[in-house]
């Protein structure tokens, strides 16, 4: 868990950081988009530059690390590639409207897979696979990744079902449950 938790520590915190800054994201968007044309280009295609330029660098000089040596960066070079392929992938709105239903069906629950992974796809601290049919490698890959999904996506509808009852949509409720879940904690 050390090794999971070092590599992967700042990613809650990148999380909240792009969620919280999604609303203006998507203001900055429609604003620019009322722009001329050629402002748009270049008011997008200047951080876009940078982006790809970073991402470039990244990939030439951090990507090609030995493992170890990139293992101890990864948690602060991350953001890199990820941040280009969302800005880009944003960029217009005709590729901000398509997408593969599979792939928003699995992003729905990426949360839950990447918890999961630890406790159906990967045993012993990572360092080995869970096995239901030995000398099958793809029958096993197939049967442990078919029970994956599904527990992933029970545990989705798990967590919403939670959040509903802990968390409500309305602030009242919501800071009715935060006072109380601070009392529980804090007993």
């Amino acid at each position: 868990w050390q090794f999971r938790s070092g590599l992967d520590h700042y990613s809650t915190f990148f999380g909240m950081i792009f969620a919280m800054n999604f609303p203006q994201s998507t203001l900055w968007l429609k604003q620019v988009e009322n722009l001329s044309l050629r402002k748009q280009i270049l008011v997008k295609g200047l951080p876009a530059g940078v982006l790809v330029l970073m991402t470039i660098f990244w990939a030439n000089n951090i990507l090609t690390l030995p493992k170890l040596e990139y293992n101890s960066i990864h948690p602060y070079t991350f953001f890199i590639p990820l941040l280009t392929y969302i800005f880009v992938r944003n960029i217009t709105p005709r590729l901000r409207q398509v997408h593969m239903g599979l792939l928003a069906e699995i992003g729905k629950v990426t949360l839950e897979t990447y918890l999961m992974q630890h406790h159906i796809w990967l045993t012993s601290n990572a360092k080995t696979l869970l096995v239901f049919v030995p000398d099958y490698p793809k029958v096993n890959m197939l049967i442990v990744s078919v029970i994956y999904v599904w527990i992933s996506r029970r545990l989705y509808r798990i967590t919403i079902a939670l959040r509903a009852m802990l968390i409500p949509n309305n602030v009242p409720g919501a800071l009715n449950s935060l006072f109380g879940l601070s009392f529980i904690f804090g007993i």
